[in-house]
């Protein structure tokens, strides 16, 4: 990460110019060691054709296994998704109905004093027709 932060520092150019010199390099290296082992490439064919005999058992049994791979892993992450999904919709569950009790218990309460304030007009108004009375 340091790295990165001071190249950026640098001009756009100026780092693919540094990149393009380190990719030459790179190729000039690789170039230089593929011609130094040509001639020993050439005499060990027969490593070679050893090294095919035993990748094509090794591909046909990679080829069976891969896909059994595949479906064990969609199976754990089909699992875990479900596992997921029920956790939060529980959790999900669980706050709507904290929720929804905190609102009733607050209408109750609203409820309650509008019914206190009715009663005293009530109360008021039997006062005030018993006065006139």
């Amino acid at each position: 990460m340091v790295g990165l932060t001071v190249l950026s520092r640098f001009p756009r150019w100026l780092r693919r110019l540094l990149l393009g010199a380190n990719l030459a390099a790179a190729l000039a290296i690789l170039v230089n060691w593929w011609l130094a082992i040509w001639p020993n490439l050439a005499a060990s064919w027969e490593v070679a054709s050893a090294g095919v005999a035993v990748a094509v058992p090794v591909r046909t049994w990679l080829g069976r296994k891969i896909p059994q791979w595949q479906e064990h892993i969609a199976r754990r992450a089909a699992e875990h998704t479900a596992a997921h999904m029920t956790e939060h919709h529980e959790t999900t569950r669980a706050h709507v109905t904290e929720q929804l009790a905190a609102h009733a218990a607050a209408q109750g309460e609203r409820m309650q004093v509008i019914s206190d304030q009715i009663a005293a007009l009530n109360q008021r108004l039997d006062q005030q027709q018993g006065g006139q009375s």
